[in-house]
C-alpha cells in the first residue's frame, strides 16, 4: 500500500475505533483493504470479504428491478436526493417518505448527510446513470462517456464488458438487438477470428446511437395504458 493510502487507512481505522464501530482483533484471519479514488479525488475504501462471505448465511430476498424503480418516478414534479455519509456504517432501520420525518430521524440517530451530494427541490435529478424529471427519463451523458471513448475491443472479455455497459441503456436505442447482433455473434465465435465487415460498423453505430439524446416518457399509473 502506498504511503498516502496507508495514512488514509490509519485515519479511518482511528475514526471507526473512536465511535465504537471496530475493536482490536483477536482473530488469526484478516481481510484485504483496497482504495479506489472517487471523482472528487478522495479515496473510497473497499474491504475484500469474499472469504468471509463463503461462511456466512446467504440471506435471499427480492431486489427491485431498476426499470421498475424508474417507472414509479413518472408522476412527481419535484425531487429531493440525499446521500448518507459513509452510509453503510449508519443503520437507519426504515426510510420515511417525507423529508421532515427523514431529517428528524437522521438527527435522532446522529446520522449525517454529505451535503455535496444532496439535492433539494429539483425538477430533475440524476438517478442510477439516468436523468429523471417532468415524467421523462433520459441517459446521463456523463455516465455514457466511457462508452463513447471505448476503443474497439480485441478480446472477448473487453467486448463482453462493452456490451454489458451498453446493454444498461438499450431501452434508449431503437433497434438495439439488430445493431448489436454482429457483436454478440463475436462472443460466440471468439475474438480469435477477425472482425467481419459488419462488426466495426455495428460498434460505431452503437456508439453513435448512444450520442443521440433519446427521451422516454415514464408511465402515469393514474391513467390506463
Amino acid at each position: 500500500m502506498s504511503p498516502p493510502k496507508l495514512v488514509e487507512l490509519k485515519k479511518r481505522l482511528g475514526e471507526l475505533f473512536d465511535v465504537g464501530f471496530i475493536q482490536p482483533p483477536k482473530s488469526l484471519y484478516g481481510a484485504l483493504v483496497l482504495f479506489q479514488r472517487k471523482h472528487d479525488g478522495t479515496l473510497c475504501s473497499c474491504i475484500d470479504y469474499r472469504a468471509l462471505n463463503k461462511l456466512v448465511i446467504k440471506n435471499k430476498y427480492p431486489i427491485p428491478l431498476i426499470i421498475g424503480l424508474f417507472d414509479q418516478l413518472g408522476g412527481p414534479k419535484w425531487f429531493t436526493k440525499l446521500d448518507l455519509q459513509s452510509g453503510y456504517y449508519q443503520m437507519l432501520e426504515e426510510h420515511v417518505q417525507h423529508i421532515r420525518l427523514v431529517m428528524e430521524k437522521l438527527r435522532e440517530h446522529e446520522l449525517y448527510n454529505k451535503k455535496e451530494k444532496c439535492s433539494f427541490g429539483m425538477q430533475e435529478i440524476p438517478f442510477l446513470g439516468h436523468i429523471i424529471g417532468g415524467g421523462n427519463i433520459r441517459m446521463d451523458l456523463n455516465k455514457v462517456k466511457s462508452i463513447l471513448e471505448w476503443e474497439p475491443p480485441t478480446k472477448v472479455t473487453k467486448l463482453r464488458s462493452f456490451l454489458g455497459l451498453a446493454n444498461y441503456y438499450k431501452r434508449f436505442v431503437k433497434g438495439y438487438s439488430a445493431i448489436t447482433t454482429p457483436l454478440t455473434d463475436m462472443l460466440k465465435k471468439g475474438m480469435t477470428r477477425k472482425w467481419s465487415t459488419r462488426s466495426p460498423q455495428a460498434f460505431d453505430t452503437l456508439k453513435q446511437a448512444m450520442c443521440t439524446v433519446q427521451i422516454l416518457a415514464l408511465p402515469d399509473h393514474t391513467k390506463s395504458y
